[in-house]
């Protein structure tokens, strides 16, 4: 009992700390990493969500990217970007890319989740999808390892095809705001 208590406590101060940090993205974590020879994070499982979480869990975990695809954003469109907080960020959305898999089982599509942009096609075109993820996981793959490099340049034309890939993507399976 005493070990569920702890648990609990320790999570409710994790989660009231991270949501004092509205713009900061938390780093991925230690349980869930691995570490590859070229000092590469990577997870070390893909977590399958059910049916029932997946429609929530994803439309959070696509709202962190939302927010470290904007604040990279602002990054590069200021007059001194800090390659450190593109470096930090470009490294979440290759790791966080890692697990879109898990995130669109069967049964946490529309009709299950009428608020949920996820559209019928994620699931009517399994294939289809497969290559856009994977499309994504790869451009997250080149747009961390530019940004580990500190080339600026490099890294804006890098970032400039991670937003392809992700409109790509949008452009087919994901519909209109939810409502």
């Amino acid at each position: 009992m005493r070990l569920v208590l702890s648990f609990v406590s320790v999570a409710a101060i994790v989660i009231t700390a991270a949501c004092n940090r509205a713009e900061e993205v938390p780093a991925p974590p230690a349980e869930q990493a691995a570490t590859n020879s070229a000092g590469e994070t990577a997870p070390r499982v893909v977590q399958q969500l059910s049916a029932a979480e997946a429609p929530e869990a994803r439309h959070e975990s696509f709202e962190e990217f939302g927010r470290a695809t904007r604040a990279v954003n602002r990054e590069l469109k200021g007059s001194s970007p800090s390659m450190e907080q593109i470096r930090r960020r470009a490294a979440y959305l290759h790791e966080q890319a890692q697990r879109l898999p898990g995130w669109f089982p069967q049964g946490s599509g529309p009709d299950a989740a009428p608020r949920s942009r996820a559209k019928q096609e994620i699931w009517s075109d399994p294939q289809g999808f497969a290559r856009a993820q994977q499309a994504f996981r790869a451009a997250t793959r080149d747009f961390d390892a530019v940004a580990r490099g500190g080339n600026l340049e490099a890294v804006r034309r890098e970032y400039s095809d991670l937003q392809s890939t992700c409109k790509g993507c949008h452009d087919r399976y994901r519909g209109p705001g939810r409502h």
